[in-house]
C-alpha cells in the first residue's frame, strides 16, 4: 500500500503533523482529577467553523454503523500534585497538551483559534506561551510511547462492555479492525486488510482507569512496537490508536533511539 495524498471532505492530506500546545497562567490549574472531558470542550469550543465543528461533534466520518472523529489529544504534561481525598490535580505553570487530526480542516481552524482566541479551561484562563510543529519521520517499524491510554474493547451480547489488555490476543486484533475501518472511513473505500502489528514491551504497561462523565474507561499505557505500511501508521498517529480517541485516548508519540 503506497502512501498517497488522501481524499477529504475539503483540502488534502500533504503531510503528517501535529501542534504542541504550551500554556501558561497565574498559580495553579486546578481540574478534576478526571478532566478528559474537559479537555475535549476546550477543543470543540474552540473550533470556530461552525459547520467543522457540529460535522465533528455530531458525526464524523462514517463506516456502516460506525463514526469516527479522527482527532485525539495527549494528558496534560507538567508538574503536578494530586489530592485524592479531594479528586483534583494541581499543576504549575506550564503545562503542554498535544493534538493530532488526520482531518486538515480541524487542525488548521482549530489551532488558529487557540492563537487568537481569549483561553478559558474549567474557568480559568490560560495563556498561549508556546506553540511547536512536529513533523515526525513515518517509519515501517517504531517504538511507540503512549501519551494518553489506548483503550481497546468490544461489546458481547448482553451490551456488556469487555475490555482488553495487552498481554490479550484480542488487544491487536482490534486495533487492526479498528485502524480499516477508520481508513476506509476516511477515504471512503472499501478494503479486505490493512498490515499493522502492535506488541507491547514487556514491563512499561500501565492500567489507568478514568472516569469520562459517568461511564469508566480502562486503558493502558506504556510502550508498544508498532509494524506495518507506513500510511497505516501514519492515520494511528493522526487520529490516535484503539477507540475513544476524540475523548482523549490513544494519543502516542515516536521513541527515538537512545530515549528513555
Amino acid at each position: 500500500m503506497q502512501r498517497n495524498t488522501y481524499i477529504r471532505v475539503s483540502g488534502k492530506r500533504v503531510d503528517n503533523m501535529r501542534i504542541v500546545f504550551q500554556f501558561n497562567f497565574k498559580g495553579k490549574l486546578v481540574l478534576p482529577v478526571h478532566y478528559n472531558h474537559i479537555l475535549q470542550a476546550f477543543i470543540y469550543r474552540n473550533i470556530t467553523d461552525k459547520n467543522i465543528g457540529d460535522f465533528l461533534h455530531d458525526k464524523g466520518f462514517t463506516y456502516q454503523k460506525r463514526n469516527y472523529k479522527l482527532f485525539t489529544f495527549s494528558r496534560l504534561m507538567g508538574r503536578y500534585k494530586l489530592d485524592a481525598q479531594n479528586k483534583i490535580i494541581k499543576y504549575d505553570p506550564p503545562v503542554v497538551l498535544e493534538v493530532s487530526s488526520h482531518y486538515d480542516d480541524f487542525f488548521i481552524d482549530f489551532s488558529t483559534s487557540v492563537i487568537k482566541n481569549d483561553l478559558v479551561l474549567y474557568d480559568q484562563q490560560v495563556f498561549l506561551e508556546n506553540i511547536q510543529v512536529k513533523f515526525p519521520n513515518i517509519n515501517g517499524e517504531s517504538k511507540i510511547r503512549m501519551l494518553s491510554p489506548v483503550v481497546v474493547y468490544s461489546t458481547d451480547q448482553d451490551k456488556k462492555t469487555l475490555y482488553y489488555n495487552p498481554e490479550d490476543n484480542k488487544f491487536g486484533e482490534l486495533i487492526k479492525e479498528n485502524l480499516k475501518k477508520k481508513y476506509q472511513a476516511f477515504n471512503n473505500v472499501s478494503i479486505e486488510d490493512v498490515n499493522f502489528f502492535i506488541e507491547a514491551v514487556p514491563g512499561t504497561q500501565k492500567e489507568v482507569v478514568t472516569k469520562y462523565k459517568d461511564f469508566i474507561i480502562k486503558g493502558w499505557m506504556g510502550d508498544y512496537i508498532i509494524k506495518g505500511d507506513t500510511d497505516i501508521i501514519a492515520l494511528a498517529y493522526d487520529a490516535g490508536l484503539g477507540a475513544k480517541n476524540s475523548q482523549g485516548f490513544g494519543c502516542f508519540d515516536f521513541v527515538e533511539s537512545g530515549d528513555d
